[in-house]
């Protein structure tokens, strides 16, 4: 008979305290290095301007909106693309108000706002009406920001950035140090600040069981 999850997770806790008594003997291999920052910061606004604060209130209350209606989906569709949940919630805030039946200047429609063009290249053989459904729009836009990740580098705050002002843009704006301009400055740091704030509110307020499931998932992957 194999062990049961109960073990597993005994387990985890037992070599977590090893790990932990090996780096209290060594301190220097707790020292973590922080990663530079991305360069995208240079061509956009700060975190700490009145300007972002004041775009950043609207993502926030917008990404409440969704996370109370779509708040598994973003949870189901971030854990299958590796994205954060909450990020893609505030781009939701960000490009709709969190509303699944908004419409655009540019034709732009549904809860992530994709234009036809896009959304053909990441959906097809769905119809442009299906961005209406806010579960298949949730599904593109993690589908969305894992391509644009890759493209950028891994980099997620490109990604992030390159969701609003396209990837080419943002690359020359990072290699001109040209500062990107108008609304789109304002973009990546409203949606970084709306998530903080987001995934703050959602702890207090909501019951996610997103990481509880994938944790117990795993779990139960080890005992077969």
């Amino acid at each position: 008979m194999g062990s049961s999850i109960y073990d597993i997770i005994r387990g985890h806790y037992q070599d977590a305290e090893i790990a932990a008594a090996e780096d209290a003997k060594n301190p220097s291999a707790m020292v973590e290095v922080e990663p530079p920052p991305s360069p995208v910061w240079s061509v956009v606004d700060t975190l700490e301007s009145e300007e972002t604060e004041r775009y950043a209130k609207n993502v926030f209350d917008g990404a409440k909106r969704a996370w109370k209606d779509y708040g598994s989906l973003f949870e189901q569709y971030g854990d299958e693309y590796d994205v954060d949940p909450y990020i893609l919630a505030s781009i939701a805030g960000k490009e709709s108000g969190g509303r699944a039946d908004a419409r655009g200047p540019t034709n732009d429609l549904g809860l992530m706002q994709f234009t036809p063009p896009t959304w053909n290249e990441v959906m097809p053989g769905y119809e442009l009406d299906d961005r209406l459904n806010p579960e298949l729009a949730i599904h593109a836009g993690a589908k969305y920001l894992n391509m644009m990740r890759k493209w950028a580098g891994e980099d997620m705050d490109v990604a992030v950035q390159s969701y609003n002002a396209g990837i080419g843009r943002v690359k020359k704006a990072i290699r001109t140090k040209d500062p990107l301009s108008g609304h789109t400055r304002y973009y990546l740091p409203s949606v970084i600040s709306g998530r903080d704030q987001l995934q703050s509110w959602a702890r207090s307020n909501t019951t996610s069981k997103g990481f509880w499931n994938k944790f117990l998932r795993e779990m139960e992957e080890e005992t077969k």
